[in-house]
């Protein structure tokens, strides 16, 4: 059953230059209990998306179309009030990308868990700390760290702190924006292992954002690949990295180290050339400039949301080529042709 339902989705930026679309008509769906990943390159939208489920954007930023359907309330169009009293920490709630600069200085971390404890439900500031220390041991944090000022703290120590924070209140959805970026393998996995053991426990839906196509094999469910603000591709595990049907998708599991796949000597297939102009997109597909498969059509001729399988979902003018796409995706030379021809194009 669906959780989540975003519908037809927009969000625009302003800017100096002009505004900036940032997510460009997205629609998927968050599904009670699943792990739904994110992944793209930097700049593609995903961090800007799930903080657009909260409206956490910034203050340039708005969502211009679209819905986002919670328990039948549009999070695009309630109230502020409403989003702050009823919907934010209780039902969804947000790890941020930089524990360090989530936390407040000033504060102790167990502090500002308290607060939100204090602030959101009737317990009292000793029932509060008492659920705090429940929740710091839930997350392998020593209770006697409540104490402690974020400087104190390390990378992963202030990133399990924030995992609390999301949990204080129970919520039906964690939106976790990068929550491993810039910690070490080990603490990275550890992350991921806590918030596959508390989704476990609570039952909670989770949406990972990352730019690593191995943590997203390794904790989702499903996986929504986005490209230049768009959904190049969604579906399963199974779908998206082993019949992927997107040359984008074919491209990024190119371009990324896979220790089981690849013998150490074996080099990785870059992606020529660079993501479009948000401020100045293309008219036809966004991948068309890098893609070695784009014809005419493709520059001319912006693609549909194309339904392969149950939930297996592409963006692209031709998915009766697919196979033909994983067949030869993996090939240097195909993706050597593409940046030959965006050679001849670049003045």
């Amino acid at each position: 059953m669906s959780l989540v339902n975003i519908d037809g989705v927009s969000v625009e930026y302003r800017t100096d230059n002009g505004p900036l679309t940032a997510v460009d008509d997205v629609s998927f769906t968050i599904e009670e209990g699943e792990t739904l990943g994110i992944v793209g390159e930097s700049g593609c939208g995903k961090t800007t998306m799930t903080k657009a489920f909260l409206r956490l954007l910034d203050n340039n930023g708005e969502i211009s179309t679209g819905s986002i359907t919670y328990d039948g309330i549009d999070l695009a169009t309630v109230s502020e009030e409403q989003l702050r009293t009823d919907i934010r920490w209780k039902e969804i709630s947000y790890i941020p990308q930089n524990a360090m600069a989530a936390l407040d200085p000033v504060y102790t971390v167990g502090a500002q868990v308290v607060q939100v404890i204090e602030l959101h439900t009737d317990n009292s500031t000793e029932q509060a700390r008492e659920r705090c220390a429940e929740l710091f041991k839930r997350v392998d944090l020593d209770p006697n760290r409540m104490g402690d000022y974020p400087h104190e703290l390390s990378g992963g120590q202030r990133q399990r702190v924030t995992i609390a924070l999301s949990l204080a209140l129970s919520p039906s959805l964690i939106v976790a924006d990068e929550p491993t970026t810039g910690l070490d393998v080990i603490v990275q996995d550890q992350i991921c292992e806590l918030l596959a053991e508390i989704q476990d426990d609570i039952g909670c839906a989770i949406v990972f954002v990352t730019h690593d196509m191995g943590v997203v094999s390794n904790i989702s469910d499903r996986v929504a690949v986005m490209y230049a603000g768009r959904i190049a591709e969604i579906g399963t595990i199974d779908d998206v990295f082993d019949r992927s049907a997107h040359p984008y998708t074919i491209g990024l599991q190119n371009a990324f180290p896979r220790m089981d796949e690849f013998p150490a000597s074996s080099a990785l297939i870059e992606i020529p050339g660079s993501p479009p102009n948000l401020l100045d997109p293309p008219t036809g597909c966004r991948f068309e400039g890098r893609c070695p498969y784009a014809t005419e059509e493709c520059r001319h001729t912006d693609p549909s949301s194309v339904e392969l399988e149950d939930g297996h979902r592409i963006e692209c003018l031709y998915p009766e080529r697919r196979s033909e796409f994983r067949e030869h995706g993996n090939e240097p030379d195909t993706w050597k042709d593409a940046r030959e021809a965006e050679a001849k194009q670049t003045p």
